[in-house]
């Protein structure tokens, strides 16, 4: 089924919504979906679209504005097509057309699941991405993972948490910055 996960509203008064469609009809699983309407509901702006290479499941999970109106997408894609599970996914969008600007992504070295939940955008423009990566590799379940980037995609650090009593599920859902 299709679902909307996180939803913004500009300063305009106009919303965002990111979710995910699903599109068997296509051959696809499910794409990330980004919809732009007006403040009134009444007419959708811009619909955009992500299907990562391997045409599997893409889940939009979170979504923010940095200071010149351009978004911040981040969720998931699976990837079995590079012998990997979900991986991170972090878009920044033209906020007026809702086209790419950039696009990066993370595999733990695991290549296991690994998503990216929430997105704020700091005073600088950075984008603070927090999710989780799943780190069997050593001997861990899921840890928090804190990403910043800046406003080219470039990561600035990174940062990661494991429960080292319990190494289970260890999840960092949501992020909000201090401006």
């Amino acid at each position: 089924d299709d679902e909307a996960t996180d939803i913004l509203v500009d300063p305009s008064g106009d919303v965002l919504i990111v979710g995910r469609e699903f599109r068997n009809d296509l051959g696809q699983e499910s794409n990330i979906l980004m919809r732009r309407y007006t403040a009134d509901l009444s007419s959708l702006v811009w619909e955009q679209k992500y299907n990562s290479p391997g045409n599997n499941t893409d889940y939009g999970e979170g979504i923010a504005r940095d200071s010149a109106g351009n978004i911040i997408v981040v969720g998931r894609e699976e990837r079995p097509d590079l012998t990997q599970e979900d991986n991170w996914v972090v878009m920044k969008r033209n906020g007026a057309t809702g086209l790419p600007v950039w696009t990066v992504n993370y595999n733990s070295p695991a290549s296991s699941d690994d998503v990216a939940y929430s997105v704020a955008v700091d005073s600088q423009d950075r984008a603070v991405v927090v999710g989780s990566e799943f780190r069997s590799d050593l001997g861990q379940g899921d840890n928090w993972l804190i990403r910043v980037y800046d406003g080219a995609g470039s990561l600035v650090w990174s940062r990661t948490y494991n429960n080292d009593v319990a190494n289970g599920e260890d999840k960092a859902y949501a992020v909000a910055v201090d401006r």
